[in-house]
């Protein structure tokens, strides 16, 4: 029996490698659970950039349907992480359209955003 002891511990030590040493796996998409910690639903939006795309979908694939400009509020009413060309992006999803996270400032409610906008201006 004691010969059979180190032949079950090499076994289980070479599948334990084989499996850790399996193919990277990317994340390409995620949706963020609509917990308080880390949502953005139910808050604003203010733009920061000058023009931002507002696409039909999250990711750079989406049909551009409008540009919010600098200074704008918008409500958020979703997100959405997705594998750009530069790893894993925020989207935020306003009333006309997705943008990037990374475009806009985001506040708990609107007359914070409004008077961010006013002193961005």
């Amino acid at each position: 029996m004691s010969h059979r002891f180190p032949l079950v511990a090499f076994c289980i030590v070479a599948a334990l490698a084989l499996v850790s040493c399996s193919p990277e796996r990317r994340l390409s998409r995620a949706q963020l659970p609509p917990t308080p910690a880390i949502s953005t639903e139910g808050r604003f939006a203010l733009v920061a950039d000058p023009y931002v795309a507002l696409r039909d979908r999250p990711g750079t694939v989406g049909v551009t349907l409008m540009h919010a400009r600098r200074g704008e509020v918008h409500e958020v009413t979703g997100n959405e992480i997705v594998d750009g060309e530069d790893g894993l992006v925020l989207w935020v999803r306003l009333e006309k359209g997705w943008a990037p996270a990374r475009s806009v400032q985001l506040f708990s409610s609107r007359p914070r955003a409004e008077n961010a906008a006013s002193v961005l201006k």
